[in-house]
């Protein structure tokens, strides 16, 4: 989800405008090949990347592209060569501006392994321009990158699968522990009226979710969240707020039976209210390839204390916002 635009000062502007954290993309090439790197675990989701990171006060997107190439690879002597371009990033709730900038460097290894910020593991190794395989819209100026090459560059990440996560509330007027905002128990219980989400568990994949799934042929996004619901809880809604979307990439194994996992979903949240009056329940799933006939586990959970596996809380804090006291 990422918009190009026109020229630099344009998009310096919106990012003053609207308050837009700015970052830096460095593309680093080696006569024909480009940097990137994976993240060492534990972060599945954090897909294949080039090194970035934001401007500092007062920098340059130069001294800033050089500084955090620096940082991330431990390379020295880079050779600033141009700006690409610039854009808006959105994902899920992310919003940043990135500044794309073309380095160069003479680095004689073609793999290693850099620490940095006595936190970060990156292994990094150098691959051919023509095979470059980027995530969450890196590969955004490899066309811009390309022509100074005389290379048509095109991104050759998988396609991601359209997908629907589904939020469903409902309001309870009970005795219910207050949390903090960090989580921590003030240590007393109330009689009040609060906010509680549907989550499950039995699902193959594992963990706690909530109702999700493709999207199928001819299928609208707020069609499929309907169905979903229907399919994998029993319930009939309708009338779905739509929250927003996100580009999720997964890499690792499967946590129930070890195997390797890679996808690239993308993702579609919308938020439903049920006055449903059952705190739980077991319902045998419609449909599906991999989900039909399992026995999904159903529970209401105070919104503060919910637990959502996969990565799938990414708009929980609007639900909080909605509701909050």
């Amino acid at each position: 989800m990422f918009t190009k635009f026109p020229n630099l000062e344009s998009v310096l502007a919106h990012a003053k405008q609207n308050g837009i954290r700015e970052r830096v993309i460095c593309y680093i090439t080696r006569n024909l090949e480009l940097l990137v790197f994976e993240h060492g675990l534990p972060y599945p989701t954090a897909g294949i990347q080039v090194p970035a990171g934001g401007l500092e006060v007062g920098e340059s997107i130069f001294e800033a592209a050089t500084r955090e190439a620096t940082e991330a690879t431990g390379l020295m002597n880079l050779e600033i060569k141009t700006h690409l371009g610039s854009g808006l990033y959105k994902n899920g709730n992310k919003r940043q501006i990135w500044h794309f900038v073309w380095l160069m460097t003479q680095e004689p290894r073609d793999s290693w392994q850099h620490f940095a910020e006595d936190f970060y593991y990156f292994d990094h190794r150098f691959v051919p321009l023509e095979k470059v395989i980027l995530h969450y819209d890196m590969e955004a100026f490899l066309p811009e990158l390309g022509n100074f090459f005389g290379l048509e560059l095109h991104n050759r990440r998988m396609s991601p699968r359209p997908c629907v996560i589904c939020y469903i509330t409902r309001q309870k007027q009970g005795e219910h522990e207050r949390l903090s905002p960090s989580g921590a128990s003030f240590g007393s219980r109330e009689v009040h009226p609060y906010t509680e989400i549907l989550t499950f568990s039995g699902h193959p994949d594992g963990g706690i979710g909530v109702p999700a799934g493709g999207i199928e042929d001819g299928e609208t996004p707020d069609q499929a969240a309907i169905r979903e619901i229907l399919e994998e809880s029993g319930l009939t809604l309708e009338h779905g707020v739509y929250l927003g979307r996100q580009d999720y990439y997964f890499k690792g194994n499967h946590p129930e039976n070890g195997t390797p996992l890679e996808f690239l979903e993308d993702r579609y949240y919308y938020w439903f209210a049920t006055v449903e009056p059952r705190d739980s329940w077991e319902w045998v799933v419609s449909d599906g390839v991999d989900d039909k006939g399992k026995v999904f586990k159903h529970s209401f959970v105070p919104l503060e204390q919910a637990q959502i596996d996969w990565d799938m809380d990414e708009f929980i804090g609007e639900l909080e916002k909605r509701f909050k006291p």
